[in-house]
């Protein structure tokens, strides 16, 4: 099962003290095997916010799961992942 590439919609620099932002997108198919996948994709985009990225890498599965077993997307369709990390910290 291939997935698309990882795509940046921001390479700014980070201010002094704070992490760089991030903002990433990924099309998986529906499929909950892949959270593995997107357990380290998130990890490794989130790189700069170490203290949330535990919690963010966990939600971010939890909802993913979700979406491939309540709704069609589980059934041979997509699930639309968006992930942001701001100067402030919060992601």
């Amino acid at each position: 099962m291939s997935t698309t590439p990882d795509t940046d919609a921001s390479t700014s620099r980070p201010s002094p003290g704070h992490p760089c932002p991030v903002s990433k997108f990924w099309e998986l198919p529906g499929d909950t095997a892949l959270c593995p996948d997107l357990r380290r994709r998130v990890r490794t985009s989130l790189a700069g916010f170490t203290h949330l990225v535990d919690d963010a890498e966990l939600a971010a599965c939890e909802l993913f799961a979700n979406a491939c077993r309540h709704t069609r997307s589980g059934q041979e369709g997509t699930v639309s992942v968006s992930l942001s990390g701001l100067r402030t910290g919060l992601v």
